[in-house]
């Protein structure tokens, strides 16, 4: 299936493309999804091999860093390195999904880190 997207950023018409493996009526439910949430503009993201550890050091890097102390900055990419990155770090983001952050929460609230020292503390457990 193939959805028009419209013109993009340099003027050149987008289209997104999906395979359709299963009955009709799915294919075409998935379609008007697609096509209501391309009119929205909102919620519409289109699928790439992008990880979340790549993600989230962009966003450090383009978004925490400016609009956060310096601090505050290191925090987080400190955070994402020690723990968000081993755990989650290789699932694209097109697959990732609720399940695999709480399995992440739970093992860390349990287990702790990745490489097997310390768990969670009671900060991180309050949130919950």
């Amino acid at each position: 299936m193939i959805v028009e997207l419209g013109p993009g950023p340099n003027g050149r018409r987008q289209r997104h493309r999906e395979a359709d493996h299963g009955p009709k009526k799915a294919a075409q439910r998935r379609f008007r999804e697609i096509r209501r949430s391309v009119e929205d503009r909102f919620d519409y993201v289109a699928p790439s091999k992008v990880t979340a550890g790549h993600y989230l050091e962009e966003w450090v890097a383009n978004y925490a860093i400016t609009h956060t102390a310096s601090r505050t900055a290191g925090s987080y990419r400190s955070e994402i390195r020690r723990h968000l990155a081993p755990a989650l770090g290789r699932i694209t983001l097109a697959r990732l999904c609720p399940q695999d952050l709480e399995r992440y929460y739970g093992a860390a609230l349990t287990n702790g880190r990745e490489d097997g020292r310390g768990r969670a503390g009671a900060r991180r457990r309050r949130r919950r």
